[in-house]
């Protein structure tokens, strides 16, 4: 099976190789370990570790086996710095203040997306309508609880409650006199 692969992985390489600079198909898949990474951008798997501790921006998750978990949009960004770096021949500082200066002016705009048509909120009810409401609302909960279907209230039960205080108690050691 494992020769099967390598068959399989070897006309990407070879493409790869003939075609510089040539735009790369990037699988549709959730993760790509750094082998498969590597491949797609034709470049050893030490120049991408060495990448994440040059660029802040490359941080592939790791799984539970603590390999390399790149997401499509680190693919990306690998294919971007390749081209930064070895075909405009720009340094790794040059590449990380070009980089920083595209974050800060926001993504390219030939990049966004059709602008979509912003729907409009919902009317918001009158501030007036929503303070009474919560007047109402109010009222109800500091309404003294009903006791029962014609219950009275006796005078203890109309005072207010008062939260429980502990009482002091005097233990037996304490009554007994000191004698010296």
């Amino acid at each position: 099976m494992a020769l099967e692969q390598r068959k399989q992985r070897a006309p990407l390489k070879a493409e790869k190789k003939s075609q510089p600079g040539a735009a790369v198909a990037i699988p549709d898949k959730l993760y790509f370990r750094i082998g498969e990474v590597a491949e797609l951008c034709g470049l050893p798997a030490h120049v991408l570790r060495f990448w994440e501790t040059e660029f802040p921006q490359l941080k592939p998750n790791k799984g539970g086996s603590g390999q390399r978990l790149y997401r499509k949009q680190d693919v990306e960004f690998v294919l971007e710095l390749q081209r930064l770096l070895h075909q405009e021949k720009f340094t790794i500082a040059g590449a990380r203040q070009l980089l920083a200066e595209k974050r800060r002016s926001g993504p390219d705009p030939t990049l966004r997306p059709a602008k979509r048509t912003l729907q409009p909120l919902p009317a918001a009810p009158d501030l007036q309508t929503m303070r009474g409401e919560l007047r109402a609302i109010l009222g109800l909960l500091t309404e003294k609880p009903l006791l029962g279907a014609g219950a009275h209230t006796t005078p203890a039960a109309s005072r207010k409650i008062r939260p429980a205080t502990p009482k002091l108690r005097r233990t037996a050691a304490e009554d007994t006199p000191l004698l010296f």
